[in-house]
């Protein structure tokens, strides 16, 4: 049974919690409890909140969909949290956290293992998250950061001014070398050949990260999220050396896991990833800043009606879109699953006895048992204050009687109770006189009249 952690973590300068409210949440729904249920409620109650949510709404972030698949899951045969239980509880952690790349840099990440090669269509999904090479999993220091969106914020400037000066010639010395700068960026993983590169330094023509204005408005959005990320107050001092062991996070799915996690090899030049991620990736490496992608899979499908679901799910709980504090552009769920593969992968994920469902299940079991002794116990307590009201009842009632009696002073309580015994004795002493009277006069009856007596001891015993 995995050990639980407890949700005691505050902002601080290695974990900035730039998820804010939704963030701590979901750690407190994980962290709190021995079962996912609860997870999976507070995954409804966001579900909810989703469609009102201000930022979602401004940027036309199309969640209907999420959001419905979140909060109706328990009309559909709880399907996503059939999928919440298939994933590794350190691995959920580590995605609410956003310390996916960290956590597996240190061994503490648990996941599916990725797709053999000839494994053709491996299904589900798959997170990416970002770690400076040679510091020990963690990403940036706040200076870092800031020179990040100092960078893309260039990007875009010279994305615009390859749009709306078409002509390198006409330019001036500053939009020429934000140009350059969009050239540089673009140039870090080109799949164009080293002879043409300082062409395209020179005079660059084109954009390959964002190719219209429309583009722009999910990098902003992305810069939006970074600034979460640092100190609140700007001018309070930072230490230099202190990184982040947290890092936005990309969430992606699909039909051919293997094919697709190619596709975040630095030989492949990052042609065929989000957008954001290449670029940020291409920006930090320009200014010297060269990080690794850490890419896991954290779910597997077992059924075709699935990828979306678990795409909706992931998305959520790494809170990964570019209005939140990740890369993702949209919320996910387009992709459908197909039918291929999915014998290995029931094999994988339900045929393993040691695998998360299985660790998960027992965790529901034990949380579910410790609530019937807890339903227990309350019975037992309720049932014993039944017995305390009955008590205390009484007790009222007995003072109720006593009541005329209060407002006398002890000491006058005292002598009226005396004199109601001496009273009492005197009438005890009365009544034994007249018993002995009673006696002796019995005495004489029997003496005088003994037939008399023995007929009316007759007639008694007939009575009797």
């Amino acid at each position: 049974m995995p050990q639980q952690q407890q949700a005691s973590i505050l902002p601080s300068a290695e974990m900035p919690m730039p998820g804010g409210a939704m963030q701590y949440r979901l750690l407190r729904a994980l962290d709190d409890n021995m079962s996912l249920y609860e997870l999976s409620l507070e995954l409804a109650k966001i579900g909810r909140e989703f469609p009102k949510d201000p930022v979602l709404i401004a940027n036309h972030v199309r969640i209907g969909p999420t959001a419905l698949a979140l909060w109706t899951d328990s009309g559909r045969k709880w399907e996503m949290f059939m999928l919440l239980l298939s994933m590794h509880r350190s691995t959920i952690r580590a995605i609410i956290l956003g310390t996916v790349a960290y956590e597996a840099c240190h061994g503490r990440l648990e996941t599916y293992p990725n797709p053999a090669f000839n494994e053709d269509h491996a299904q589900g999904v798959y997170v990416v998250g970002l770690r400076r090479i040679g510091a020990g999993g963690k990403f940036l220091t706040v200076n870092e950061l800031r020179r990040l969106i100092t960078g893309l914020e260039r990007y875009i400037e010279g994305c615009r001014v390859l749009w709306n000066v078409t002509t390198p010639s006409q330019r001036t010395a500053r939009q020429s070398e934000l140009a350059q700068w969009v050239a540089m960026v673009d140039g870090m993983y080109s799949t164009a050949s080293k002879s043409l590169r300082p062409i395209a330094l020179a005079y660059p023509t084109e954009a390959r990260f964002i190719e219209g204005p429309p583009d722009t408005r999910s990098v902003q959005a992305f810069i939006t999220s970074l600034r979460k990320r640092l100190p609140a107050d700007a001018s309070a001092a930072v230490d230099p050396d202190v990184r982040h062991v947290q890092s936005p996070l990309y969430v992606g799915c699909s039909r051919r896991l293997n094919n697709r996690l190619a596709n975040y090899r630095k030989t492949q030049h990052f042609s065929s990833v989000n957008r954001s991620l290449g670029l940020t990736v291409s920006v930090l490496a320009a200014l010297g800043f060269h990080v690794d992608l850490s890419v896991h899979v954290v779910l597997r499908t077992w059924k075709a009606s699935q990828l979306r679901t678990a795409e909706q799910l992931v998305v959520t709980l790494a809170g990964s879109l570019v209005h939140q504090t990740g890369f993702n552009s949209i919320p996910g769920g387009d992709n459908a699953g197909s039918d291929a593969g999915m014998a290995q992968a029931e094999d994988l994920v339900l045929g393993c006895p040691n695998g998360p469902l299985q660790d998960n299940i027992i965790s529901c079991r034990a949380d579910r048992e410790q609530r019937l002794r807890f339903e227990a116990t309350l019975e037992r307590l309720d049932s014993g204050i039944a017995r305390i009201n009955a008590v205390t009842r009484e007790c009222d009632s007995i003072i109720e009687r006593l009541q005329p009696y209060m407002s006398i002073p002890a000491a006058d309580l005292e002598r009226s109770i005396e004199a109601d015994i001496e009273a009492l004795d005197q009438k005890l002493d009365q009544v034994r006189l007249a018993e002995s009277w009673a006696e002796a006069l019995l005495r004489a009856y029997k003496y005088a009249a003994p037939e008399l007596c023995q007929s009316i001891d007759d007639e008694m015993e007939d009575i009797d």
